[in-house]
């Protein structure tokens, strides 16, 4: 099946060759977790991360269905990441002007 992957900030070094503005279209197995994906694209699984399938909060073990789209942020700052910040973290990269603060 497939899924389409965006990953931001230091995950972009993780996207396969070929792969453009942080964004690639994947062939995985049918029942594929986001974990899954992480692991096939060389992700430390110690690294945390926030996710969201079709822009809502997941968990690692969330199953995939075709054309999801699976989005892999890293920790902004140290410590882990809560949903409230997963959401503004979205709302962030969704703003016009927010890749240039994000940047920073």
């Amino acid at each position: 099946m497939r899924v389409e992957i965006h990953l931001f900030a230091t995950l972009e070094r993780y996207l396969p060759p070929g792969s453009r503005d942080g964004v690639a279209v994947l062939e995985v197995p049918e029942g594929s977790t986001a974990a899954d994906v992480a692991r096939r694209l060389g992700i430390p699984s110690g690294l945390e991360r926030v996710l969201l399938v079709n822009g809502s909060d997941a968990t690692p073990d969330r199953r995939l269905a075709p054309g999801d789209v699976l989005d892999l942020y890293p920790p902004l700052a140290g410590g882990s990441v809560s949903s409230v910040s997963a959401r503004r973290i979205c709302e962030l990269i969704s703003a016009p002007t927010s890749s240039a603060r994000l940047e920073r």
